[in-house]
């Protein structure tokens, strides 16, 4: 990937950027990194070694889904903590968004996924903890979250 040896500098250095953009259709200019709260822009090259990826929060950016852009998500998969595909070629269904605990969710279902997620970790901090009301809560939160998500999507 051009680009890759900033990020994998940043890696060794113990540093991470807030999120990794991956782009398959614009042209190539020296990544533009100020500190870890930025973004870092990548461009997509076949063959690179995908460690440095590792639990980060990446963006897939194409104009047309092709081989290569699947090849790498596929790849990407093992490594990336999330994953954001775009492409504009899809239009207003533009992409979607992947997680390594959660899986695949439409952009629409991202929101409720992230919920269940976090309220999950808090029955299990509860739980390791033997604290019955607070796990007793996280139960209740999470079967209010599944029927907010029920009722948002009635009639769909």
């Amino acid at each position: 990937m051009k680009g890759i040896s900033r990020l994998i500098a940043m890696r060794k250095a113990g540093k991470r950027p807030t999120s990794v953009w991956i782009n398959f259709d614009k042209p190539y200019s020296e990544p533009k990194f100020i500190n870890e709260w930025h973004h870092l822009e990548l461009e997509y090259a076949p063959d690179n070694d995908l460690r440095p990826f590792v639990d980060l929060d990446v963006i897939l950016f194409a104009d047309t889904w092709r081989e290569e852009v699947g090849d790498l998500y596929a790849k990407l998969t093992k490594f990336a903590r999330t994953i954001t595909v775009l492409i504009t070629d899809f239009g207003d269904d533009i992409g979607w968004w992947w997680d390594k605990e959660l899986g695949r969710c439409d952009f629409g279902q991202r929101c409720y996924a992230r919920e269940l997620r976090d309220v999950h970790a808090d029955a299990t901090a509860a739980a390791v903890k033997g604290n019955k009301e607070a796990y007793a809560a996280s139960q209740a939160k999470e079967a209010e979250i599944i029927k907010s998500r029920n009722t948002a999507t009635e009639g769909i």
